[in-house]
């Protein structure tokens, strides 16, 4: 799945919307370069916790994170080969989260989020939680790509020395 034909659409509010274990997670498709199918993610030797290995994307080398790690949602394990990269892109970071399944997209009106629960996002990477119509009225987190960046990527990506 490649989402390069939104590119010229009305992109405002549009997420993707995925599952990770049993959660749903939207990202803002204007940082979503790209939704990889069953990526083949090269392991790399002694990753810190939560990072899969790299993936090729565009003719670079992207870090591929365990997306359910980020969330704090189990443990890192192996890479699902059914699973899907989302490349995302943050200023100088791009990044790559595997996700178990991306599920469509949806338009998130701002005026609909709600504050996370307490003591459920201890990262500060949700920007709010809402019940998305478009996914049978399902409780959806939605991603602040920049903080899910910064703790994985904080100096950028291979551009700056940093993968």
């Amino acid at each position: 799945m490649t989402v390069l034909g939104v590119a010229g659409a009305d992109v405002r509010g549009l997420h993707i919307v995925t599952r990770v274990g049993g959660e749903h997670f939207a990202f803002p498709v204007s940082q979503v370069e790209e939704a990889v199918d069953a990526p083949a993610v090269a392991r790399v030797p002694a990753p810190p916790t939560g990072m899969l290995g790299q993936l090729v994307h565009r003719g670079r080398m992207v870090a591929a994170w365990d997306a359910a790690w980020a969330f704090r949602l189990r443990a890192s394990t192996e890479v699902a080969a059914t699973g899907v990269a989302l490349v995302l892109r943050d200023g100088p970071r791009c990044v790559a989260f595997v996700v178990d399944d991306v599920l469509g997209m949806a338009r998130v009106d701002p005026a609909g989020l709600r504050p996370v629960p307490e003591d459920a996002d201890l990262d500060g990477v949700l920007r709010g939680v809402c019940r998305l119509e478009e996914m049978g009225h399902a409780l959806v987190n939605v991603v602040r790509v920049d903080v899910l960046a910064a703790i994985v990527a904080p100096g950028g990506t291979i551009m700056h020395g940093v993968t």
